[in-house]
């Protein structure tokens, strides 16, 4: 194996490692769902978001009430990776069709403390400046 296979083989491995560890794809939870790595379940979670979801993590899409309007769904979105967990609560009546979207403009709830911060739109990993 010469020296493009080794760089081949270590692409491969740094993708892997990536996507696996460092940025794994969100899961999304249910309200009733029980975690064993998780000090805080879902269902607490979005106890300890409830009191901030209307200012930071409602969203309406259909602005204009009618008889074909969406109800406001809340989601519970979890991003596990080496250096956090978290949990993104956002309730919204959009038709998205990835977990990502339920991250961006969230109340953001620290799966092992509960501490509470908001995620940014656009971004979902850093907290809103003040």
């Amino acid at each position: 194996m010469g020296i493009i296979g080794l760089i081949v083989v270590f692409m491969y491995l740094s993708i892997y490692v990536y996507f696996e560890f460092i940025n794994p794809e969100p899961t999304a939870h249910t309200i009733n769902q029980v975690l064993s790595d998780a000090k805080i379940q879902p269902s607490e979670a979005l106890a300890i978001a409830e009191p901030h979801l209307e200012e930071h993590g409602t969203f309406r899409w259909q602005i204009d009430p009618g008889p074909e309007t969406r109800p406001l769904t809340t989601f519970i979105v979890r991003q596990k990776t080496w250096f956090s967990d978290f949990y993104f609560i956002k309730r919204h009546d959009y038709p998205a069709k990835t977990h990502r979207y339920n991250m961006y403009g969230a109340v953001k709830v620290d799966a092992q403390s509960g501490e509470v911060s908001f995620a940014v739109k656009g971004t979902g990993a850093e907290p809103e400046a003040n």
